[in-house]
């Protein structure tokens, strides 16, 4: 068995280590005075789209109809390549509008889309696309961003910015679903 606790003898140095040495595993563990602050968060969620993995990856890389799936959100890439590096997004919420840019880090075509934001929010995300079936796919978005203000900390008590990110996958899900329903129904 491996020893992680020190041994100690009767001789040794008493169970009680040094105040400095005590403080300090207590501040790692989270516990007595000076404790560390959870200064980043973590939201993860997902939702599984009727369409087909490819289909869901390119309508969410197409930054320009974000104004049409989303409330109160738009985007914008800086140039017009299809696979662009940077997009400033702007969203509204609540009594406040918040304008950032985001840099597109890694790019995994169909599968995967890692990202970072620069400016005021400090965040940075991934969105997988994983394939369930020929027409099924679990799009998976984890964000990990630190709260700044006191606007902002009130809203993480309350988890607005989790509720947010689940209600824009819904939205998503309903924009792709009838997109691909009424292309179906053009093609009849």
């Amino acid at each position: 068995m491996a020893s992680t606790v020190r041994d100690r003898q009767s001789g040794d140095q008493s169970d009680a280590d040094t105040p400095q040495q005590s403080e300090n595993d207590q501040r790692r563990q989270g516990k007595g005075p000076g404790r560390q602050v959870k200064s980043s968060h973590i939201i993860t969620e997902h939702i599984d789209v009727g369409v087909p993995a490819q289909d869901a990856f390119v309508q969410w890389t197409d930054y320009d109809d974000w104004s049409k799936i989303f409330k109160n959100e738009s985007a914008d890439t800086s140039s017009g390549s299809p696979s662009p590096r940077r997009v400033k997004v702007r969203a509204k919420i609540g009594p406040s509008e918040r304008q950032w840019t985001a840099d597109v880090t890694s790019v995994e075509r169909g599968h995967r889309l890692r990202w970072e934001s620069k400016g005021p929010l400090q965040a940075k995300g991934a969105t997988t696309f994983h394939r369930l079936d020929d027409r099924l796919t679990r799009i998976m978005v984890e964000i990990e961003y630190h709260p700044t203000g006191f606007l902002e900390g009130v809203g993480n008590f309350f988890r607005m910015q989790r509720r947010r990110v689940r209600r824009d996958l819904r939205l998503f899900k309903n924009y792709v679903e009838l997109e691909r329903a009424a292309d179906d129904g053009k093609e009849s």
